[in-house]
């Protein structure tokens, strides 16, 4: 979408600016889009917006979170993260009177012959956003909407695409690995980007013991690293998100 929607999305990203009245702003972008960057200085001709490059990589380490970056506390201070699809549909209904009625997103996955990036209405099934990217490989398939690492695995693509549509992932169905003892490797600690010990978490959350550590909870940002990596494919994020719920079903905002 920034390749072909640049010059939109770039006056939706001035719109907002100037509705907010931002004092301060800055446009991140990873290592693999540095030619994008230079693209965006030419564009920005009055230096009031800072653009920085950032290591790729899933998840990032805390230490790269732009609130700490920009030396801001959270807590005093008010931040608005916006991604370049809500500022094109800012710049559609501006330029254009469009209302939101379309998403781009991205379907992938070794499920799907044609993986592309598509732009379809809301309300559209899934099965012919499939339809149009050649079919699935296979009878049986996965779908997971999202991103592969926190997305939900769909029941069917008789689902239609609507406004939390940000992909699909179609992967080829094979047996879940079977869940085993935790052997207290600390893989899962040294991937956590926000600096949790996810094992002890687990235990606490089986020992029903989640009271005593809801403020771990709330920290952990569910990018499912720790499951990835995890060698006795322990579904620890799965419960973490679990224990959040019930927490916030009992009434206990997070923070």
């Amino acid at each position: 979408i920034l390749l072909e929607h640049l010059s939109e999305i770039w006056e939706g990203f001035w719109a907002i600016l100037t509705i907010l009245g931002v004092s301060r702003a800055e446009i991140w972008l990873s290592e693999s889009q540095r030619k994008m960057a230079s693209r965006l200085r030419k564009k920005e001709k009055k230096k009031k917006i800072g653009i920085r490059i950032v290591k790729d990589g899933y998840p990032l380490p805390e230490r790269f979170f732009p609130a700490n970056r920009l030396r801001i506390r959270l807590n005093t201070s008010s931040i608005l993260f916006l991604d370049p699809l809500i500022t094109w549909h800012v710049a559609q209904a501006i330029l254009h009177h469009s209302p939101d009625i379309e998403r781009i997103f991205t379907v992938t996955g070794d499920g799907i012959r044609e993986p592309k990036n598509v732009r379809a209405r809301i309300g559209t099934p899934l099965s012919h956003i499939i339809l149009s990217c050649g079919g699935y490989t296979e009878n049986h398939v996965r779908l997971i909407g999202g991103g592969p690492m926190r997305g939900k695995t769909l029941p069917s693509d008789d689902l239609p695409v609507d406004w939390t549509t940000t992909g699909l992932v179609v992967l080829k169905a094979i047996e879940p690995k079977k869940e085993m003892p935790c052997i207290g490797c600390g893989r899962c600690v040294l991937s956590c980007p926000v600096a949790l010990s996810p094992y002890v978490l687990d235990q606490r959350v089986l020992a029903h013991e989640t009271r005593l550590i809801k403020h771990a909870l709330q920290t952990c940002i569910l990018c499912r690293a720790c499951e990835y990596i995890c060698p006795s494919y322990r579904r620890l994020s799965q419960r973490f998100e679990s224990a959040l719920k019930t927490h916030l079903h009992r009434g206990e905002k997070r923070k």
